[in-house]
């Protein structure tokens, strides 16, 4: 996340980042990652519900973008493509949502083509990745539309069961129905 500070900083000139390396800093630019882009349009947002900065219109967020994109992921680029980044990146920001955690991380992670066409499309690793959870996530043991239940017998209706009263558990006299859930043991059944 970019600090308010940051940004502002940012609309003003270059911001490059410390990074160490083998003991001794370096400063460095930011990648433009799909990731890196969305957190600095949210900046733009916020600050402006901050009331730090006062863009008047849509061409005045796209162009405070390409400011930022310039002097903090040193990448020169046109409002145009600001204003298709701007799109772009809302789109994945929702679909990630609905990816799986290790996958939204593989998007966000790729770098973002300002003026590409194909930044909203899945890559094969990320793909895989979420075929891989969704094949984890799927209930093995149940074929879809068959009842999971339907083989199975009962000696008593599950039906009544709800309809029995409370009972005190012998052990430790607490009214239950059906079992004892702190000493886990069965109650008698009510006279019929």
């Amino acid at each position: 996340n970019f600090e308010d500070e940051v940004l502002l900083a940012a609309l003003e000139g270059p911001v490059r980042f410390v990074r160490n390396k083998k003991g001794k800093p370096e400063r460095e630019w930011h990648p433009a990652t799909k990731r890196v882009v969305l957190t600095l349009i949210k900046g733009i947002e916020r600050m402006q519900s901050r009331s730090k900065v006062q863009p008047t219109t849509q061409e005045d967020k796209f162009q405070m973008l390409q400011k930022l994109l310039e002097n903090i992921c040193n990448i020169s680029t046109s409002t145009q493509n600001c204003s298709q980044a701007w799109r772009e990146c809302k789109e994945i920001g929702k679909m990630c949502g609905d990816l799986s955690r290790k996958t939204a991380k593989i998007v966000m992670n790729q770098d973002y083509i300002l003026g590409g066409k194909n930044n909203l499309e899945l890559t094969q690793d990320a793909q895989d990745s979420e075929r891989a959870y969704r094949k984890k996530q799927k209930r093995q043991w149940v074929v879809e539309g068959r009842d999971p239940f339907k083989d199975f017998t009962f000696s008593i209706d599950p039906n009544s069961l709800g309809s029995w009263p409370r009972i005190a558990c012998p052990k430790c006299t607490k009214r239950s129905k059906i079992y004892c859930p702190l000493c886990l043991v069965p109650l008698p059944p009510p006279p019929p």
